[in-house]
């Protein structure tokens, strides 16, 4: 669909809990919008996601974990992140919007925005993050998201 060109003026204080993500990264995937990123980068800073995980894998999560309790990660634990394809044949990991998205159907974890930023940067792989939406999707590149931590992943919360 689209990958963010550069980024806004706007501070990353200058948030707005009513924004309508779905919407957004259907406007960034028709324009493009400088703004529209911005918004979103805002709207996600607090917002958990979804990722598909193999489920032969999560077994390797302990079992005292209970939903919503963080799990830290050394990319050592077994946990295997299902890659999709994109828009030049690349890999990139899949990051959904909601909880009911067809590509969690077979299992999945939650995560946080940056967390999903930072992690991506850590492994070979895959070239970016495919966010995807109810109805459209964008992909940032590790470039892309390179910036898009220096400018909102300082000291930010991850929860509201």
């Amino acid at each position: 669909m689209s990958t963010p060109t550069s980024e806004s003026q706007l501070s990353p204080e200058q948030t707005s809990p009513d924004i309508d993500i779905e919407q957004l990264i259907y406007d960034i995937a028709e324009h493009a919008r400088d703004e529209d990123f911005t918004q979103l980068y805002q709207s996600l800073l607090s917002k958990e996601l979804f990722i598909p995980v193999e489920k032969e894998s999560l077994w390797r999560i302990p079992q005292h974990l209970k939903p919503g309790e963080t799990l830290q990660t050394d990319g050592d634990d077994g946990i295997k992140i299902r890659n999709v394809e994109g828009p030049r044949g690349e890999p990139f990991v899949p990051i959904a919007t909601t909880e009911s998205a067809p590509i969690l159907a077979e299992a999945h974890l939650g995560i946080y925005w940056l967390d999903a930023l930072a992690m991506v940067l850590k492994v070979e792989e895959p070239a970016g993050i495919l966010l995807q939406g109810k109805n459209s999707w964008v992909c940032f590149y590790k470039p892309q998201i390179e910036n898009i931590l220096k400018k909102y992943g300082q000291g930010k919360p991850r929860q509201s």
